[in-house]
């Protein structure tokens, strides 16, 4: 079996590629803490990202380290215990590990309620965690 990162944002589920080869500290210690529920605390600073905390609050680590934040990356910020997720062009703002890529199929839906974080102002705020086993 294989596994897939599911987050839930505005009621919809998005589908993301684990990179847990690449990034096995992290991957597991996400597994570990989830589900988890959290509210986004920043969006578009960069410009098409949101970003919310996780239980994780050790600091892990850099793995699979990535600089260019391409639309679909999910990255995980180990000093701020953190995943921001990249929807659009973004300017990069410094190293992460990447954890997932959302799968294309998916990357326009959670684009479309990760805007209204930043737009509407409030609405697809929470936002759900967590692995799931894939048949």
């Amino acid at each position: 079996m294989s596994k897939a990162l599911e987050i839930t944002i505005g009621g919809k589920k998005v589908l993301c590629d684990l990179h847990e080869d690449e990034a096995p500290v992290t991957v597991a210690a996400l597994e570990a803490a989830g589900p988890f529920e959290s509210v986004v605390f920043s969006a578009n600073v960069c410009s098409n990202e949101i970003t919310w905390n996780t239980p994780v609050n050790e600091l892990l680590d850099l793995e699979n380290v990535v600089f260019e934040e391409d639309p679909g990356n999910v990255v995980f910020y180990p000093a701020w215990g953190a995943i921001c997720v990249f929807y659009g062009p973004t300017e990069p703002a410094g190293k992460c590990t990447k954890i997932a890529t959302i799968r294309p199929e998916y990357l326009d839906a959670f684009s479309e309620e990760a805007s209204k974080v930043w737009f509407e102002q409030g609405e697809g705020k929470n936002v759900t965690t967590r692995i799931v086993e894939e048949a």
